[in-house]
């Protein structure tokens, strides 16, 4: 996507200042090409792994089976430790956490905050309780004169460690009368109950109406004893209570968490830093914030405290912006939390790094004066790349993306961790892995070649369904990756446009397919010439192109966007050194890509414009433009402006992105010669447009009459 449409005016300065402007002359994007030869790279003897539908049900039950990219020809073997036992032999760490998405997000903030002496008495400890309960949490013997008959069944029970989920018809009867007896216990009673619950093997998911059942009578009469004031002054209780239900992986459900939330919410501004954090957590636990909350109040507050926050702190706050998915607007904070993170590198953990690199890639909107701490940032976590989970790696290198920020040094050792294990990277880590190194240009033939290797070899052991399942989208937006340094791997090709792929990993309606799928059949048609394989029907074309394309306002049109109208003035600038409307032409000459150029052409002979055919004009707007032949026999040679966003440059090295130079390049292949024009960069202004478009054109464009 190349075009933000939320712009306003013409001579907006955020639009032709989106990018730092420097001294060039006009890029040969021929050379920004990068041609890959991929060779058959040498067979490296690794355990053949194959994917069935009757995968072990620790699998199933906790790993999402299209996040994987293969299970194990062992089927007895958890894959749990799937990822550990593959790299036993060669001694490398653990790439992906073997616990869920929460516990791998929370855990280390969890830990940190849990064992720390200015948090501890914020989470339940065992100790307070040691009088009524023992480390494995059966009850001592005062316990056992003191708690409620039905409790004790409870507990007696969770003692032997069921396999069972509670919601099992045989615990039915002990759990009923521990649920009619619960308004009857105390405070250390229903920590125990909750605590006790979480000794069971297995948990059933927490929307499970059984099981609702069971838990929500607790936290209803938690929630009752909170609006009848009883807990007020015993604010640690309830933190005690709120870790005890995070256990059991209940925050987001149980009301009582809630009503906790929004107590400490309503009062942030008089919050300790301690409070603070530990509303965060909860924040990053509950994982919403209605309309009627602003992360703003809590946002505010945050410049009292940042400056005396460890790199842990950090992290807690980042998964609170995380889960509720908000950004940060204060450019002071993220600045400070880059550093406070850059500064701790060497012991911060996968699991932050990942939450901190998500949450800059949610504020990317905000980075526009960050990009330098950005920089240092990736810069102190290339050294840590051999340490870190794969995880950790791709959100690092997909924050340099989303932000525009190239890092070669950090590209090059995730590339060298990689090396010869790309078939144990996840589909959607691998994604955005190549897009970043294909985007900015980083040197990968021989990563690239391993994963084309990779790619045909599972193609070669599934079937088109299981592949589908494993790599789904990401496998066709891996193509375009490669496509970006003009690699065409036609047998790859071919499986993505087969009618069979794009069905199991698209569904059979059309309209479910992304802009990617456009991408894979229009590139190939125009660089891929030796390609004979499927395409898609020109019905699935036209439809996709006409969807995701930027069309061109009518001229008459009173609302235009920043970019049409710069666009419309681009070409006023070429009417009059050309000789009239008749001999240029405003279009999108490949649809797909979302940019707006003119097009006009040259006699070779004189270099004197010739008028446009009006043939090429016709030429419906969603389909590709390849150079007019003229009406006349003299040789023309046929040119384009086109107009390029300053988000196709890289932030600090203004370099095109790999999207640009692929476009540019394809546009060469139609048989034209660009001049690409980025906002913000070649040009900052409308009289540098002017000047631009005439230098080109070698013809003076006639100024303007003063109005006296």
């Amino acid at each position: 996507m190349f075009i933000n449409r939320t712009v306003r005016r013409c001579y907006s300065s955020k639009l032709w200042n989106s990018a730092t402007p420097f001294q060039s002359t006009t890029v040969n994007f021929t050379n920004l090409a990068c041609h890959s030869n991929i060779s058959t790279l040498q067979s490296i003897p690794k355990p053949i792994y194959t994917i069935t539908r009757n995968s072990a049900s620790t699998f199933l039950q906790k790993v999402s089976h299209r996040s994987l990219s293969v299970t194990p020809s062992n089927q007895n073997m958890p894959l749990d430790h799937l990822h550990i036992a593959n790299y036993q032999d060669d001694n490398v760490s653990q790439w992906y956490p073997p616990f869920s998405s929460t516990e791998r997000g929370e855990n280390p903030a969890y830990t940190y905050l849990k064992n720390h002496a200015d948090y501890r008495n914020l989470f339940f400890q065992q100790e307070k309780y040691s009088s009524l309960m023992k480390i494995d949490g059966s009850l001592t013997d005062e316990g056992e004169k003191q708690v409620n008959p039905a409790l004790r069944s409870f507990i007696d029970l969770c003692n032997t460690q069921p396999e069972e989920f509670i919601t099992d018809p045989k615990y039915e009867p002990i759990v009923r009368e521990l649920i009619t007896q619960s308004a009857q216990l105390n405070d250390e009673e229903i920590l125990l109950f909750f605590f006790n619950l979480r000794r069971f093997s297995k948990r059933p998911k927490k929307n499970d109406k059984n099981y609702k059942a069971i838990w929500q009578p607790f936290d209803n009469l938690c929630l009752l004893r909170v609006q009848q004031k009883e807990w007020n002054s015993n604010l640690e209780y309830m933190f005690s209570l709120a870790d005890l239900l995070y256990r059991v992986g209940l925050s987001s459900e149980s009301k009582f968490h809630w009503d906790l939330f929004k107590r400490l919410y309503r009062k942030v501004d008089h919050l300790s830093k301690e409070l603070l954090i530990r509303m965060m957590f909860c924040l990053g636990t509950v994982k919403t914030l209605p309309d009627t909350m602003s992360i703003y109040n809590i946002e505010y507050n945050l410049p009292k405290f940042i400056d005396k926050l460890s790199s842990a702190e950090v992290a807690v706050i980042c998964m609170g912006y995380l889960r509720t998915k908000t950004s940060v607007h204060n450019k002071d904070v993220l600045r400070k939390i880059l550093q406070i993170a850059a500064h701790d590198a060497k012991n911060v953990p996968s699991a932050s790094v990942h939450a901190i690199c998500k949450t800059i890639i949610i504020s990317k909107s905000q980075t526009s004066s960050v990009e330098e701490d950005i920089y240092s940032f990736l810069d102190a976590f290339a050294p840590q790349i051999a340490r870190l989970d794969m995880q950790a790696c791709s959100s690092l290198m997909l924050m340099g993306l989303q932000t525009r920020v190239k890092h070669e040094g950090l590209c090059n050792e995730i590339m060298k961790k990689l090396e010869g294990k790309v078939e144990w990277v996840r589909s959607k880590d691998l994604e955005h892995i190549c897009n970043t190194l294909a985007s900015f240009g980083i040197e990968c033939g021989q990563f690239f070649g391993e994963v084309v290797e990779d790619l045909r070899r599972k193609i070669g052991i599934m079937s088109t369904k299981e592949f589908s399942s494993v790599y789904g989208k990401s496998f066709v937006q891996i193509l375009v990756n490669l496509f970006m340094r003009n690699i065409y791997p036609v047998d790859l090709i071919s499986f993505g446009l087969s009618e069979d792929f794009l069905r199991s990993a698209f569904g059979s309606s059309m309209y479910t397919y992304t802009q990617e799928v456009a991408y894979l059949d229009i590139c190939t048609g125009i660089e891929a010439v030796d390609y004979n394989g499927p395409r898609l029907s020109e019905k699935r074309v036209g439809f996709l192109t006409k969807k995701n394309m930027l069309w061109i306002a009518e001229e008459e049109k009173t609302t235009l966007s920043d970019y049409q109208k710069i666009a419309r003035s681009m070409l006023e600038h070429c009417v009059d050194p050309l000789g009239g409307p008749e001999f240029c032409h405003l279009c999108n000459l490949v649809p797909p890509f979302r940019t707006i150029g003119v097009v006009y052409g040259l006699r070779e002979s004189d270099n004197n414009p010739v008028p446009f055919p009006e043939k090429f004009s016709k030429i419906e707007e969603f389909k590709i433009k390849y150079v007019p032949e003229p009406d006349k026999e003299a040789a023309v040679k046929f040119h384009a402006f086109i107009l390029f966003p300053g988000s196709q440059l890289t932030a600090n090295t203004r370099e095109p992105m790999g999207m640009a130079v692929m476009h540019c390049r394809q546009m060469e292949k139609l048989g034209f010669h660009v001049y690409p024009i980025y906002l913000g960069h070649t040009v900052r202004n409308p009289t540098e447009m002017k000047q631009f478009v005439s230098k080109v054109l070698g013809r003076p464009i006639p100024e303007e009459p003063k109005i006296d």
